[in-house]
């Protein structure tokens, strides 16, 4: 997939809510609603299209309309029906035929057919009773290529009274579908909403019930939870709003609301329903929030299953950076261990017990980022300071209790930026990245930095995940992809080369000559695994791409890249946590204490958690906090610790790693360089 050299646009579009608010709920009237098949008669509104077909007419339109339910993908009933449409394009029958092709084609995947059906049935003059539906299948076929927001649009269109009650449903479930893909959660809310009102079955309707909680908890606002409490104000999901303004006013420190909200959920709510024991959970906890354990921290990390080891390391390195404070006083901090389980839902109850039950000061972990997402969702609600050693770029912004230990794709971005400028003295930048989150987020990043530090990236391309064969990507880069561009260019060379033999070159020699590559780039960035790195920087060679140095981020760090390109890597670099070939004295003195305490070399695991309980241990060198605000207030003003992953500075950017460790290719081995800076320092 080509992309253009811009930074990829991020733009939320606007969201249809007046459309969903002055759709009326219920059955049509009776002027008005859609009838099903062969029910027209003349009482219906003269607003709508009135035509009667001859009997012949109508007897091959049934036919053809039998034979298309019998066998709705047969391509002999779609013959049946088209040819009713091309005897009687104006016939009685022509939308719901129209409707019917569409259908068809939908089924083979051909929306563009589709549409054009669709567009014919939306043309009549006056309009058809089945103008409702084609706009909701013209947004159907919209949504199967892809445009997402034209669906959007397409449905806003439609007036709900031209759709039957059957199928009132579907659409508002569709709609939904559509604006929660696009990030357009309000919107998406308030189809849901719409949904469950028109269902009758009682087991759909608690399924969609739920996702309309889910999306309360997790996606909407203040303002936009207001906004929907204004439409519904007594009825769903009026108590789950109250429920979620009940914990955003205790994220505020705003106890005395959160605790009306949640009292006026549990007197509406029937006993024994989730929504009356979570109103009876929250009444508890905001009246026993205060009560905490002054020298008490939790640590959540897997303590079982596939990142057992990870969580181990963490354990071992946070005992370590505490050992030399307990020998002088074993009760100087107490550490709570918790096992954050497979799944973001058990590390969220890991972390309420924690919490709740432990009664913990703060909380550190989890690596992974879907269970810190949810994590810093309820610590941000709580006002717990809570640090995460996940990389994910958007968790610090959830709340002033948030921080982390942990390098995010911009500080490496930033740190390779950094070094190719002030040591390569790079201005030109070149990344090939896959389209999934994790590159996204470090093209975003790169282009943002290349661009603060006054660079010029002059070659950028992107690929679906787990494409093997990168050759257009790189042709494109280098321009060896737009041979038509350099006519002018391929004539000269090619003269040149004659000149040079003294003889015209043979067909054979001329067939096999291949534009050279323009490399106007200093540095090229490439973030993947190092899976995708071995399959693609072999194509870089064979395409002649090799003055430019490759650069990737902390994923590089894996043997297995050696082995599957390391011939073709030789000079390369990349950013990681940490080395034990650091030369700062805490890292030294964390290196050997680790040594011989456990009989191996540390990695940048166990280092987190060492860096993590010498910032426990300073934190509570000034004596026991008196709240979690209070101990929040001294983490953002810790200020500069020396750990073992380099320079920390706990600030009020509640981001503490400044520095990336840089390594080098050479030899066939990684070999550590030198910290380079993962921030700009202020002056």
């Amino acid at each position: 997939m080509q992309h253009s050299k811009n930074r990829p646009n991020t733009t939320a579009a606007v969201q249809n809510i007046g459309a969903l608010r002055t759709q009326p709920v219920g059955a049509a009237p009776a002027s008005t609603a859609a009838p099903s098949s062969g029910q027209r008669t003349t009482a219906q509104s003269a607003q709508y299209r009135m035509v009667s077909d001859t009997p012949e007419a109508k007897k091959i339109f049934l036919a053809a309309q039998k034979a298309y339910q019998a066998a709705p993908s047969s391509t002999e009933s779609a013959t049946k029906v088209s040819n009713y449409l091309r005897d009687y394009p104006e016939g009685q029958y022509a939308d719901e035929a129209g409707l019917m092709m569409a259908r068809y084609h939908l089924s083979k995947e051909d929306p563009e057919t589709a549409a054009s059906y669709l567009d014919m049935v939306l043309t009549f003059n006056p309009p058809s009773l089945q103008r409702g539906v084609a706009y909701f299948e013209l947004a159907r076929c919209h949504a199967q290529k892809g445009r997402n927001k034209e669906a959007l649009d397409t449905l806003a269109k439609i007036d709900m009274r031209e759709i039957p009650q059957a199928k009132k449903p579907q659409v508002f479930g569709f709609w939904s579908e559509q604006a929660i893909d696009q990030g357009r959660w309000l919107e998406g809310t308030l189809a849901k909403v719409k949904q469950y009102r028109e269902l009758t079955d009682p087991a759909a309707q608690a399924q969609v019930r739920e996702s309309v909680a889910q999306q309360i908890e997790t996606r909407l606002g203040e303002s936009e939870l207001a906004f929907i409490l204004k439409e519904y104000p007594h009825e769903f999901p009026s108590d789950e709003i109250y429920l979620r303004l009940a914990n955003i006013r205790l994220a505020a420190g705003n106890k005395d609301d959160a605790l009306g909200f949640a009292k006026q959920v549990l007197a509406k709510s029937a006993s024994g329903t989730l929504l009356h024991k979570k109103a009876s959970i929250l009444i508890n906890r905001i009246q026993t929030l205060g009560d905490i354990s002054n020298r008490k921290v939790g640590v959540l990390v897997p303590m079982s299953g596939d990142g057992e080891s990870v969580g181990r390391l963490i354990k071992d390195g946070f005992e370590l950076g505490l050992s030399e404070a307990r020998k002088k006083d074993p009760q100087f901090i107490e550490v709570s261990y918790a096992d954050a389980g497979p799944s973001a839902e058990t590390a969220l109850a890991a972390f309420e017990r924690l919490v709740f039950e432990e009664k913990v000061m703060m909380v550190w972990g989890p690596v992974s980022a879907s269970q810190s997402e949810l994590i810093a969702t309820k610590a941000a609600e709580l006002g717990v300071p809570y640090v995460t050693f996940s990389q994910r770029s958007s968790l610090v912004q959830k709340g002033n209790s948030i921080f982390r230990l942990a390098p995010t794709p911009e500080s490496q971005v930033r740190a390779l930026v950094n070094y190719s400028i002030e040591k390569l003295k790079a201005k030109h930048f070149a990344i090939l990245y896959p389209e999934d989150n994790f590159g996204k987020e470090f093209a975003d990043a790169y282009f943002k930095v290349v661009e603060e530090k006054g660079g010029l990236i002059t070659a950028a391309e992107s690929y679906p995940k787990n494409q093997s064969d990168f050759r257009v990507q790189i042709e494109n880069m280098v321009g060896t992809g737009f041979p038509a561009h350099r006519k002018t260019e391929k004539a000269q060379d090619l003269e040149l080369q004659e000149q040079k033999l003294g003889r015209v070159l043979t067909p054979k020699e001329l067939n096999q000559y291949n534009l050279k590559p323009i490399i106007d780039f200093d540095v090229l960035f490439l973030p993947d695994t190092s899976k995708a790195i071995g399959q693609m920087v072999s194509a870089f060679y064979f395409a002649d791409v090799t003055t430019a140095p490759f650069m990737g981020p902390s994923t590089w760090n894996n043997p297995q890249l050696l082995v599957r390109a390391g011939q073709y890597l030789e000079g390369a670099m990349f950013v990681d946590l940490f080395s034990t070939e650091q030369t700062t004295p805490a890292a030294k003195k964390f290196v050997m204490q680790y040594r011989a305490n456990y009989g191996q070399a540390p990695n940048s695991i166990a280092a987190l958690g060492y860096d993590a309980a010498l910032t426990s241990k300073t934190l509570f060198l000034t004596g026991q906090p008196r709240s979690h605000e209070d101990l929040r207030r001294r983490l953002e003003q810790l200020g500069k610790i020396d750990g073992a992953l380099g320079n920390l500075n706990w600030d009020e950017r509640r981001e503490a790693l400044t520095e990336m460790q840089l390594f080098k290719v050479s030899r066939g081995a990684f070999k550590y360089e030198a910290a380079v800076p993962a921030v700009d320092v202020k002056n």
